[in-house]
């Protein structure tokens, strides 16, 4: 029963790009000697373990179980004084839509010591983050978008994050329902009207977001229960995604979270993985690519906010590409709770949920000028417009 022992582990036994039974034996060690670390453990607790490591992992590959490694180092060592709790249950818990206050203080103190040991390995550069958070509300929601700024403000680096709330469950130029005390101070600009993800993008002028580092498009319905910003911004901070997102979990074991499986949160890909896609539910963009973003929304005629959603997607895969960018899309695996209300689509607000080939053009000449002007003073390769016009936009149109 060692905290953290089972987690390293699990991740370890199914880690993406592991190409051969030594390698995989290597990281096992090297995860067991982590694991002993954030357990506390003495110093030697982890020595000695390489041979044994590889010739369990030989075995296990052997009778095709590599993926169940957590019980055969359950006597790591012992646990320290009052420690009651085991890490795999934890995890169990978290990923299946469990809540409790004791669950979410747990869970925090084992991201803050899974960060801990990110940051011994190779520390973030120090530097303070704005981020604007853009999100659709029904009223319901208000309450949700104030525990997410309350805990999201009360960061260890200082970040500063702002808001813009589109109030779509209201009419046109209705009167703004009040805001709480706790949430005006973080408001910079609030519409009331129906619309859809599209209608409200393009409300954020490049003017407007210029001013910060991330345009934060978030859904109105995820909370950061088991979110923790100091754990993404190391992400952000070390591997420079001009895309990236949280993982995501259902609000209960029953609840959809996201409709693409490698959203999930899981504990069988470390603490953040490359993705082909991050979906529009919660993602964080660079705001040096939102000009040509934005260029995007204003174009397209329709409701549809899916060829939005591919030329973010398309834009960061293409500055990997050219060398712009350590990654292009990124899952950083630590969690927001979506409670799935479904509700942006319904009443006057007509959202259509489809790739539409009017929408679908590829990367335009003004589009792949913005690209040069805010990516080409750092990256060479990104200088050349031609790098960027004509790329595909949407995956199935």
């Amino acid at each position: 029963g060692t905290p953290a022992r089972a987690v390293f582990i699990r991740h370890t036994s199914a880690m993406p790009g592991m190409r051969s039974r030594a390698c995989a034996a290597a990281a096992l060690a090297s995860c067991v000697r982590a694991a002993a670390a954030a357990a506390d453990c003495p110093a030697t607790a982890g020595e000695g373990l390489e041979e044994d490591a590889s010739a369990l992992l030989q075995v296990r590959v052997a009778r095709g179980r590599a993926d169940d490694l957590s019980d055969d180092f359950s006597s790591l060592c012992a646990p320290g004084p009052g420690e009651e709790r085991e890490i795999s249950g934890l995890l169990d818990g978290v990923l299946d839509g469990v809540w409790s206050e004791p669950l979410e203080a747990a869970w925090a103190d084992y991201q803050a010591s899974s960060l801990k040991h990110l940051e011994e390995a190779k520390p973030a550069p120090a530097r303070k983050l704005r981020i604007l958070m853009a999100v659709p509300v029904s009223n319901g929601m208000l309450d949700i978008v104030t525990y997410n700024m309350k805990k999201l403000s009360n960061n260890k680096a200082g970040d500063v994050f702002k808001l813009a709330l589109f109030h779509y469950h209201d009419e046109e130029g209705h009167h703004l329902p009040p805001m709480n005390a706790d949430l005006a101070p973080h408001v910079v600009y609030r519409h009331a009207g129906p619309g859809c993800k599209v209608d409200f993008w393009r409300h954020l002028a490049p003017d407007m977001v210029a001013g910060f580092d991330y345009l934060w498009s978030s859904d109105g319905d995820v909370r950061t229960d088991y979110f923790s910003w100091d754990f993404y911004r190391y992400h952000l901070l070390t591997m420079g995604p001009l895309v990236s997102q949280p993982s995501i979990i259902g609000w209960t074991a029953k609840t959809r979270s996201s409709d693409h499986p490698r959203l999930w949160a899981n504990y069988s890909s470390s603490t953040s993985w490359e993705i082909d896609m991050v979906e529009m539910q919660t993602p964080l963009i660079s705001t040096k690519i939102w000009p040509a973003i934005f260029t995007r929304a204003e174009t397209v005629n329709s409701t549809s906010a899916w060829a939005i959603e591919g030329i973010w997607n398309r834009i960061a895969h293409t500055a990997k590409q050219l060398g712009c960018s350590e990654v292009a899309l990124l899952v950083v695996n630590t969690p927001m709770r979506h409670a799935n209300c479904f509700d942006l689509g319904n009443g006057a607000n007509k959202c259509v949920r489809k790739y539409l080939q009017e929408d679908c053009f590829a990367i335009s000449p003004t589009e792949a000028d913005l690209l040069v002007r805010e990516l080409g003073g750092a990256c060479a390769a990104a200088r050349d417009p031609l790098a960027w016009q004509g790329r595909k936009v949407c995956a199935d149109a």
